[in-house]
């Protein structure tokens, strides 16, 4: 059995540093997905006070400081307290050539909610491996 580790093919990044939001908007970290075709974005749901609720969209733009556009389809289905907090939810998506940076929306209603994100870029033209966004690589 032929076994690789998997970072040398695709890039880490914190997307969503973790936070903890009474109520109202939050935006995550841009992330640059140039040289890549597609991501996943993994949105780690914590702890929902009661009666609150969060939900996440992914928008792009051609830089870090540009206006972000939604991306149809990116974007995830209310989670509240009652329908599963302590989960992850997976939001994957192509990558535009032309808007390449991309980041986390999302809005917290009612009660406090703690969250915190991850982007994998992977499938692209870039020359592996890539550079890791992630602060430490263990490989056993």
């Amino acid at each position: 059995m032929s076994t690789f580790p998997l970072y040398e093919v695709v890039e880490v990044n914190q997307a969503l540093h973790p936070i903890s939001v009474a109520v109202g908007a939050f935006t995550g970290a841009g992330v640059n997905c140039s040289g890549f075709d597609r991501a996943m974005v993994i949105v780690n749901v914590g702890d929902i006070s009661t009666g609150g609720g969060i939900d996440c969209e992914i928008k792009q733009s051609d830089a870090t400081d540009g206006t972000f556009a939604a991306i149809s389809g990116a974007a995830m289905t209310e989670i509240t307290d009652t329908t599963g907090d302590n989960t992850c939810v997976i939001i994957d998506f192509p990558i535009v050539a032309a808007t390449p940076w991309i980041k986390i929306y999302g809005t917290v209603g009612t009660a406090v909610t703690l969250a915190g994100g991850s982007a994998i870029l992977y499938h692209g033209s870039r020359l592996n491996p890539p550079t890791q966004g992630a602060g430490e690589t263990v490989v056993v």
